[in-house]
């Protein structure tokens, strides 16, 4: 994510006014204002909490600075300044980028609950619980719930020490074929029993701290799964959650090119409202992080109800774990500032910057090291199956791997004719196939006659010979064939200029102060001023 802080923080320094404070006083306590941006006052013990909170990454970039204090205040100071823009020109409350915040939040909800669930589960599992997986290791079960109903279910096959642990015990007691009531009250039957050779049970057993860990792992995947869909189960029994499943299928059509995007209320529940907008942040976002298939209609409804059951989940999280929640609402917080300042820096430098082939000629012709084109060679490459070797081996004894080279095939993909497959283009030493550059690349350059290989490509490919047809040494680039990395070099020029720029106006307008008397006599390590 480019931002307008990502630029300046590494660019030259721009003007930030200070201002003496205290009167004549050094004295300082963590309440002590040390920042001023417009309305908005920072103490020292708040800039001391806002380090401590750093990442080690981030620490490590002021760190390494010649004047780390002096590099974090600035860092800090142009943040509240960028902040008060944004606040001011109504970036931080654009619908989109708010709609973009929350759609992180619901995801992240639901990754961190199921990390802390499963966290808990862990820690739940007994002495018993991995004894019990121990006994049964080896045994997978199929089973159908309410037999001879028509509420039946089958199941199966399933790991019987990763079941319910009531309902595990009850099969465990019951022969093929034969049912059962669970003390809960629910009727099994046992369908089938498949058990594992008793060899690779012994071995798994027999290094016990790995099936220690390996049975805590899946029996705490196991509840957790089972707590989590109960979860789900409960928002379907307590909420009143309506879908539009005209409007759902206005979003596959959307998605699919056949419509336009209409805002309006999909979801309507106790949990809160989604109009279609929503769902589509919603969508994009998830697309950042996976695979997504919103012309689906299917698809879509289970998004829909996962984003529903997100909503719930935070709730169920808050009870469980507030702090966690506050956690993910100050992350919410701070990617909704990185959202806004992202639009905001697209719409005041990257918009605004245009490069003009002029830029581009300039750029070529200043260029501290000139683009190099790498040496190039045009091969004969022909491929012989798995089971022709002694075919090869025939041809080379007898001197005439000429003509029988003639009869293989080549390889296609790289041939710049298809009228003759055997040629290739022009490739780098990357391009050889099998990792084969750097023998190829050996070949002397006035040796066309030689073969190299033959090179194993894969078992079911067989074996592959090069013969050098051409070569085009390394040079210096002309400006047409690097225009792209020329143009990438003048518009970040441009943009960090302009980014500065901006900067400067930006603190102009809200005169940031900075108690320059009391940040000159407070500890060296910023983490310390939290405790003042």
């Amino acid at each position: 994510m480019k931002t307008i802080l990502t630029i300046v923080t590494a660019s030259v320094s721009v003007l930030l006014f200070l201002i003496s404070g205290c009167l004549g006083s050094t004295a300082a306590n963590g309440d002590t204002w040390l920042i001023i941006v417009g309305m908005d006052t920072v103490t020292v013990s708040q800039i001391g909490d806002a380090w401590n909170g750093l990442n080690q990454e981030q620490r490590e970039y002021f760190t390494r600075n010649a004047d780390p204090v002096g590099q974090y205040i600035l860092t800090y100071t142009r943040k509240l300044v960028l902040q008060t823009e944004l606040e001011s020109e109504g970036y931080l409350s654009d619908p989109g980028i708010v709609s973009g915040s929350d759609s992180w939040l619901g995801f992240m909800t639901v990754e961190r609950a199921h990390d802390y669930f499963l966290s808990v589960a862990e820690t739940a599992v007994t002495v018993s619980d991995l004894q019990f997986y121990r006994d049964h290791i080896g045994k997978s079960v199929w089973y159908t719930l309410n037999p001879g109903t028509d509420s039946s279910i089958s199941h199966g096959p399933d790991h019987l020490p990763e079941l319910s642990f009531g309902l595990a015990i009850h099969l465990d007691t019951l022969s093929t074929g034969q049912a059962g009531s669970t003390e809960s009250g629910i009727i099994v039957r046992l369908d089938s029993v498949e058990v594992t050779d008793p060899a690779l049970v012994a071995e798994a057993l027999a290094d016990t701290a790995a099936c220690n860990q390996m049975a805590t792992n899946r029996i705490a995947n196991g509840r957790n799964s089972r707590w989590m869909n109960g979860i789900r189960n409960s928002m379907v029994e307590e909420y009143s959650i309506s879908v539009d499943t005209a409007a759902v299928s206005r979003l596959v059509d959307f998605y699919s090119g056949n419509g336009e995007l209409i805002e309006e209320i999909v979801v309507e529940s106790d949990l809160g409202n989604w109009s279609s907008i929503m769902v589509r942040d919603g969508i994009d976002f998830l697309e950042s992080r996976t695979y997504v298939q919103p012309t689906s209609l299917t698809w879509q409804f289970y998004f829909i109800e996962n984003l529903t059951f997100g909503s719930f989940l935070a709730e169920t999280l808050q009870q469980a774990a507030p702090l966690l929640v506050d956690s993910l609402r100050a992350e919410a917080e701070s990617y909704l500032f990185d959202l806004a300042s992202e639009k905001y820096y697209d719409d005041m430098v990257s918009s605004e910057v245009t490069v003009t082939d002029s830029d581009i000629e300039d750029q070529f012709n200043n260029l501290e090291a000139p683009f190099i084109i790498e040496e190039m060679r045009s091969l004969q490459a022909v491929i012989i199956p798995p089971d022709h070797m002694d075919d090869y081996r025939a041809a080379l004894s007898n001197g005439n791997i000429e003509d029988y080279a003639a009869t293989l095939n080549g390889l296609l993909y790289l041939a710049a004719d298809s009228a003759r497959p055997q040629i290739t283009r022009l490739l780098r030493m990357s391009d050889i196939p099998g990792g084969f550059g750097r023998e190829v690349f050996l070949i002397d350059r006035s040796d066309i006659t030689s073969w190299a290989g033959p090179f194993e490509l894969t078992e079911s490919t067989g074996y592959v010979l090069f013969r050098l047809i051409d070569v085009a040494p390394e040079r210096e680039a002309l400006q047409e064939e690097v225009r792209i990395p020329l143009e990438l070099m003048v518009r970040a020029r441009l943009e960090e200029e302009a980014t500065v720029v901006l900067m400067q106006r930006l603190e102009l307008k809200y005169q940031p102060l900075v108690n320059d008397e009391v940040l000159e006599n407070l500890p060296v390590d910023p983490g310390l001023w939290a405790s003042l």
